[in-house]
């Protein structure tokens, strides 16, 4: 299978070694390929920029759409996941057989202690919601198999605020109600995406993630002694 990677940052680059320790042919696109693991077929484009998005390999199979904005606001947000899937998509030879599109539970907007799943309506109340869910939208006007992943809160190797929070001084967690948030391990997240869905999970509240962080912090994760529990305080 030829797999095509558009926006192969470092979630990408776990799934892109992945799929070629399975035998599958795997294209990284990025504007930096220094940094794409062994065995990745490199592909330098910008996806802002479809000069650059001419000579896409054909036959792909699989693409997975996945980049990261290169600013925090409306305009970045827009110029790679409005532009740049108009621009990766018209650079394509023939449309993939599947198309994997990793998106964020920023769609949703729910904030009120809900739970959230695959049957609650989407309701962004910020703008990157709401780009996030024009881009899903986009999309399927595209192809009829698309696939949208809707990730949040990646942890694991450079991703370790979850840590930092877990040993800050004075650290209060709300408890009434619960403050739930959407946590997913960077290799569990991957191997998610390629059996494309995402598993559910009993929700915990916020509190709970970080008396489990906590307990297994060690001098090598931190630089300091080993952690227990802490003591938490309630608002």
């Amino acid at each position: 299978m030829k797999v095509l990677i558009a926006g192969c940052g470092d979630v990408g680059s776990v799934l892109a070694a992945s799929l070629v320790q399975d035998g599958h042919v795997v294209y990284g696109l990025k504007r930096d390929t220094s940094t794409l693991p062994a065995g990745v077929q490199a592909i330098q484009a910008d996806l802002t920029n479809p000069a650059t998005l001419t000579n896409l390999p054909p036959d792909i199979d699989r693409l997975v759409f996945m980049p990261t904005p290169a600013s925090r606001d409306p305009a970045g947000y827009k110029a790679i996941f409005i532009r740049g899937w108009e621009n990766v998509w018209a650079g394509l030879k023939q449309a993939p057989v599947r198309t994997l599109l990793v998106s964020s539970t920023a769609v949703f907007g729910e904030s009120d202690g809900g739970f959230v799943n695959e049957d609650t309506c989407p309701g962004p109340t910020g703008f990157n919601g709401r780009i996030l869910l024009e881009m899903e939208q986009l999309a399927a006007t595209c192809t009829d198999d698309l696939v949208v992943v809707r990730v949040s809160g990646i942890y694991g190797p450079g991703r370790e605020r979850l840590i930092r929070l877990a040993v800050s001084e004075g650290l209060e967690i709300q408890q009434t109600p619960a403050f739930f948030t959407n946590r997913i391990h960077l290799i569990t997240g991957c191997r998610q995406i390629i059996r494309c869905y995402v598993q559910g999970f009993r929700p915990i509240d916020l509190q709970q993630v970080l008396q489990y962080r906590c307990s297994i912090i060690t001098v090598d994760s931190i630089g300091k002694k080993s952690w227990g529990l802490l003591n938490l305080k309630p608002f």
